[in-house]
């Protein structure tokens, strides 16, 4: 059992590392940590003020976002490299059929309220209410504490960069987390839930850093976003790519 990923010579040459979080990545973990009890030496501080601030639309989309199993892909879409702003775009302007495909399949795990409904058939009043929601989020809820922890990522993606730079992919593919090994030219990932293989194609990975899924920021691989691994399970360890480390105190500091 577990997730075996296919690299070709294109693939390793095509594999990047993201500079910065991905924002509607950062929305979704937040939404998933907010509904654990999750380390609360670190994220209680965090999730008791997060909590407290949650509007009532923020507060209705946590059931697109269960903690545990699986997540619509439109909530992540890959234009949210590029920002906050193109990603919510690229949500508004998600096609119906993918609308419809990946709400009836998380109704196969929870219970979903009836404007849901309207989600699926596209409601294009209903998506902008998603997008306000995910905005607000972000802002009252994430964004507040990039100041504290961008310096902590910065210095993190250079180590890595560095690494890949002096000793290539492979190097760095053998310390992503104890849950992965590296046997050229496949990276295996240990998941007890999924016996799959992805073949890579020439597609590569883009390697995107994180601070909102401990405990260590992760590296959620574009590829694999698309492919259901990393949305559709929050399995543990099994979704983490490590980086390092964030201090306590960055995460249950003051900050509002």
């Amino acid at each position: 059992m577990g997730f075996r990923i296919h690299f070709g010579c294109a693939d390793l040459a095509r594999t990047t590392i993201g500079r910065t979080p991905d924002p509607l990545w950062e929305v979704l973990l937040g939404m998933h940590m907010l509904q654990t009890e999750d380390e609360p030496s670190v994220f209680g501080a965090w999730r008791q003020r997060a909590r407290a601030k949650l509007t009532e639309l923020e507060r209705e989309l946590l059931v697109l976002a269960p903690p545990v199993g699986y997540s619509p892909d439109f909530l992540t879409p890959a234009a949210s490299v590029n920002g906050l702003d193109a990603g919510l775009a690229a949500v508004a302007a998600t096609p119906q059929h993918q609308l419809e495909n990946e709400l009836r399949r998380l109704s196969g795990e929870v219970c979903l309220p009836g404007w849901t409904r309207r989600l699926a058939a596209g409601d294009p009043g209903v998506l902008k209410k998603v997008c306000e929601g995910l905005r607000h989020f972000h802002r009252t809820k994430i964004a507040p504490q990039l100041p504290s922890m961008s310096p902590t990522i910065a210095r993190d993606v250079k180590l890595h960069s560095d690494t890949v730079t002096t000793g290539g992919f492979e190097k760095r593919a053998k310390t992503l987390h104890p849950a992965m090994q590296w046997g050229p030219p496949v990276l295996h990932v240990d998941m007890r839930h999924i016996n799959r293989d992805l073949y890579l194609r020439g597609r590569g990975l883009r390697l995107v850093p994180s601070f909102s899924c401990w405990p260590h920021p992760i590296m959620p691989a574009r590829v694999l976003h698309r492919t259901g691994l990393v949305t559709t399970r929050r399995a543990g360890n099994a979704v983490r790519h490590t980086i390092s480390p964030i201090g306590t105190h960055i995460l249950t500091g003051t900050q509002a």
